[in-house]
């Protein structure tokens, strides 16, 4: 994010050339909100989600397999708001490790079970493990192979972008970062992400035995793409071709987030601007070019890092030494 006017022209220099890579948001400083805690990140999301009227959309990477309370609190709100529509993308692969026994999955399982029609849980597998290799590499060595990673929890016309998967340690004492948007416009945006991802996924389908039920992975012919696991390539070049334009400037034709329409008297208001960045191996990344651009800029010097690990890109690494 980068403050606006105030800032100064160097800044806004910096902010035409990010212009030209990545799609561009101006909202005002008061739409966002930055939690300070696990525990805080886990009672502010129930609590959107118990006020939920239309929509829910939760990416991550898994939902823990305890995690019963967080699954009771969705539960209660599709049951309170009869219009309101849930959309969960986890990983396969992570979301099933612990198959047959309790996963992710299975409780995944229970919800859609109990709300069919109202409910879509989808799970992302990576095209790169296949065949043989998927066969003979074990659970969660595979993992390493490629994971669904976003992190994007939706609230009807609310956002939070975190780190945090759902599960009880980054609800309770693993600190990550939590960035609460209330945009309707920024939603959007995330929204179509999401569901672009759910659409060339896996879907999730549960037995209707409420007491035990048991669920598995189908590609519905409906997806727009082919099936990573029967036709890689292909899978690649088609999710390519759907997931292009939401890297795209804003300015761009084939961009989904058009310039905003708002009078000139509201855009004053808007002092931050938010870029999106999309990494999608192997080709698509807007992260890498809109980090070297900010990091060839010698008038910002400053430079603050917090990360549970740190493996930066070897050209992020060469700008960084060369700042310091």
């Amino acid at each position: 994010m980068i403050q606006g006017p105030s800032s100064g022209p160097t800044l806004e220099a910096i902010a035409s050339q990010i212009d030209q890579i990545a799609p561009r948001i101006d909202i005002s400083a008061e739409q966002i909100e930055i939690l300070d805690g696990p525990k805080e990140f886990y009672d502010t999301l129930k609590q959107k989600i118990r006020k939920a009227r239309k929509r829910i959309y939760l990416s991550t990477l898994y939902i823990g397999k305890t995690e019963h309370e967080l699954i009771s609190t969705v539960h209660e709100a599709l049951a309170q708001a009869q219009e309101l529509q849930v959309s969960i993308l986890t990983d396969a692969l992570r979301g099933t490790r612990e198959d047959p026994d309790p996963s992710c999955a299975s409780l995944l399982a229970s919800l859609l079970a109990s709300f069919p029609d109202r409910v879509e849980i989808r799970m992302y597998h990576t095209p790169n493990l296949t065949g043989l290799r998927k066969r003979s590499i074990p659970k969660r060595i595979n993992e390493g192979w490629g994971l669904q990673h976003m992190k994007l929890y939706g609230v009807d016309d609310e956002v939070i972008l975190s780190g945090a998967n759902l599960s009880s340690d980054y609800f309770t004492n693993r600190q990550d970062r939590y960035h609460v948007f209330s945009s309707k416009r920024v939603s959007d945006y995330f929204s179509r992400i999401h569901h672009a991802v759910c659409s060339i996924s896996f879907v999730l389908q549960a037995s209707p035995c409420l007491s035990s039920p048991s669920h598995n992975l189908i590609w519905p012919s409906s997806n727009p793409t082919p099936n990573p696991l029967q036709d890689p390539k292909s899978y690649i070049k088609a999710a390519t071709s759907l997931l292009l334009p939401f890297s795209s400037p804003t300015a761009s034709p084939r961009s989904p987030l058009q310039p905003s329409t708002d009078s000139v008297s509201s855009q004053a208001t808007k002092t931050t601007t938010l870029y999106p960045l999309l990494c999608h191996p192997p080709i698509l990344n807007t992260e890498l070019p809109t980090l070297t651009t900010l990091f060839s800029s010698p008038s910002l010097t400053s430079y603050t890092f917090t990360a549970g690990y740190f493996n930066p890109h070897p050209l992020i690494t060469r700008s960084l030494l060369t700042l310091s």
